[in-house]
């Protein structure tokens, strides 16, 4: 009995020392084993006021004492398009990493002082993210030079001018919520397009479909970290005896001095964006330094300038920022740049100081005229003209202009700012008017297509009764037994005079008879400058009008003004309406333009190639004397 205890005790003892040696690995020391992996799932996050990404990770419950560094190489994995993510603003969007629940739960075996692997699960968080347009579909589009937002929406969707306004500037709006002004994008500028019709997401019940770095990790169940270096926590700033933290002293600023910054700050936030470039004023800035250490600004005391270049400008708002600290940042990375605004410094001047900073390859200096030829010559003078770096992506036009506004009112109108980006030009202005967009008046030019709808245009403008294609008397003898008569284009009395307008020739001798017997005869059948002719006929009738060419002129009585050069005539018509009648090819905007100063526009279409579309004179039935 005693043996067979103790053979049972033996064969349990080497079972048991068999289970664990399978269990346990046999090439680390158990003081080794690596302790249970903590898992972490994946969802889209949108960065909200006050976020920095240490806080954003920490709030996620995935930010321990060491493992920064390793989270943030995650993280660039999962944001390739983010290049600096002590610079995420408002609104945007990324990719970031949440706690889930312990795979395995173990009781503390004194390995607490060393950081859990982390293991990403395959898995996108099924977690709803707050979406201004949840479900709505919509494609990104870059901005191109030229662009306004209706052409492009009505090129690539079954959109008119009225549902364009009445309903898909709505769904716009919710696919951008950070676009206060749908009139107001830039080149380069990235927008969500909704699809027209709308097109909403079905509601499925699984997960969401995996980012792409997901798939790419689908092989890699586990992602062992090291263990780091201590660092430091990126957003918060860190005394340090060498680099100690700027900090802005508001609370001795006097009322006054606050409210200016703060107006010129919110004036440079509105024009800099609308120059392409990238302004950002919320959350921190990091900055490390070569030599060690790191500072941290506060962008709403020190704005930060992201320039397409590659530069960084550092605005300092409060000229706060100690000389030594911008040295010292400028010898650390050779793109940043410092611009210290002076207390004093109103829109204007602070606008001047990061002007020069920009390094634009022109400045035009200030009063001289920016001056463009072609079939209508314009001229732009402004607070500041300036050529923007070339590039072939076309993120920048060829020229900007930008206006300080005494009232928002003094706006050029948006015709002419239309107009003018076809041109190439765009025209920024501050405070900027929030005009509502509406649809453009569908009446077109009205033109004259041939000498005889011109000379009826004309003869019914300025009120004159006449007949046309009359035959009238010649030449009677004073028996009556020899009279000859003639085919008049136009016949009329004016000024107490019988007048024949005449546009087929008629023979000399003809003329000369019809002469000596008091009838006066224009003769244009051979006259093929359509504004000569008109200008021809509307002093035979003695009507007052003015040849070309002619400035108009958006602002005549302030130094900042946009004037086009057109060739035409001007007259009143009989109740006293002003005519203006060019050979020019007018675009649209610069028509519409001329209607509302009151004009109404007639082309001349045969003498003009590449009119186009215009509406067409329609003539009125004869008048009666």
């Amino acid at each position: 009995m005693f043996k067979t205890v103790t053979l049972k005790k033996v064969l349990t003892t080497l079972g048991i020392l068999v289970f664990f040696l399978a269990a346990a690995p046999l090439t680390a020391p158990a003081e080794e084993i690596a302790p249970p992996y903590i898992d972490f799932q994946t969802e889209e996050y949108v960065v909200q006021e006050g976020d920095w990404i240490a806080k954003i990770l920490r709030e996620k419950g995935v930010l321990k004492e060491n493992n920064l560094p390793r989270l943030l190489e995650i993280l660039r994995e999962f944001n390739k398009s983010m290049k600096d993510f002590n610079l995420i603003q408002p609104g945007e969007r990324i990719i970031i990493m949440v706690k889930a629940a312990p795979e395995v739960q173990v009781e503390n075996q004194g390995h607490t002082e060393k950081p859990f692997p982390l293991r990403i699960t395959n898995t996108v968080s099924t977690k709803k993210v707050s979406s201004s347009s949840p479900g709505l579909k919509f494609e990104p589009y870059r901005i191109q030079r030229g662009d306004t937002l209706c052409r492009v929406a009505i090129k690539r969707y079954p959109l008119t001018v009225q549902v364009f306004i009445t309903e898909y500037l709505s769904l716009f709006k919710e696919c951008n919520p950070s676009i206060k002004n749908p009139d107001r994008i830039f080149p380069g500028q990235i927008v969500n397009l909704p699809l027209y019709p709308p097109v909403w997401h079905e509601p499925v019940a699984s997960a969401p479909s995996q980012p792409p770095i997901m798939r790419d990790l689908a092989d890699s169940k586990r992602l062992r970290l090291p263990n780091p270096k201590p660092v430091s926590e990126i957003p918060r700033p860190i005394k340090q005896a060498t680099l100690p933290v700027v900090a802005t002293d508001l609370e001795s600023s006097s009322g006054q001095k606050q409210q200016t910054i703060t107006s010129v700050a919110a004036g440079l936030c509105d024009i800099v964006p609308q120059m392409g470039e990238q302004w950002i004023h919320s959350g921190e800035h990091f900055i490390p330094i070569k030599s060690g250490g790191h500072i941290n600004l506060k962008a709403d005391a020190y704005p930060i300038v992201k320039l397409h270049g590659g530069t960084t400008l550092i605005v300092d708002l409060y000229n706060s920022l100690p000389s030594r600290m911008g040295r010292v940042i400028e010898s650390s990375w050779g793109t940043y740049r410092i611009v210290h605004l002076s207390p004093k410094d109103d829109l204007a001047s602070a606008f001047n100081e990061i002007l020069r900073a920009f390094q634009y390859p022109k400045i035009f200096k200030k009063g001289d005229p920016l001056k463009l030829s072609g079939a209508i010559p314009v001229s732009i003078t402004g607070d500041w003209i300036v050529i923007p770096p070339g590039n072939p992506a076309g993120e920048y036009p060829g020229f900007m202009v930008i206006n300080l506004l005494d009232d928002p009112h003094q706006a050029v109108p948006q015709t002419i700012k239309t107009f003018l980006k076809q041109l190439d030009v765009v025209l920024i202005e501050f405070p900027s008017a929030e005009e509502t967009l509406k649809p453009l008046p569908q009446k077109a030019p009205e033109a004259a297509l041939d000498p005889v709808s011109l000379i009826e245009m004309l003869l019914t403008l300025t009120g004159h009764p006449h007949d046309a294609k009359v035959k009238i008397s010649a030449f009677e003898s004073q028996n009556d037994d020899f009279k000859l008569t003639v085919t008049a284009d136009f016949h009329l009395q004016s000024h107490g005079k019988e007048r024949v307008i005449d546009l087929s020739g008629l023979d000399p001798e003809i003329v000369a008879l019809l002469k000596e017997r008091g009838v006066s005869v224009l003769s244009l059948s051979k006259e093929a400058d359509a504004l000569n002719m008109a200008s021809k006929t509307l002093a035979f009738l003695g009507w007052q009008h003015k040849m070309g060419p002619h400035t108009f002129s958006t602002a005549p009585n302030r130094k900042n003004n946009i004037k086009l050069t057109l060739s035409g005539i001007i007259f009143f018509t009989e109740q006293g309406h002003s005519v203006f009648m060019t050979p020019l090819a007018l675009p649209p905007e610069v028509a519409l333009f001329l209607y509302q100063k009151g004009y109404r526009v007639i082309t001349l279409a045969p003498f003009s190639p590449g009119v186009g579309k215009q509406a067409v004179w329609k003539q009125p039935g004869r008048s009666t004397r």
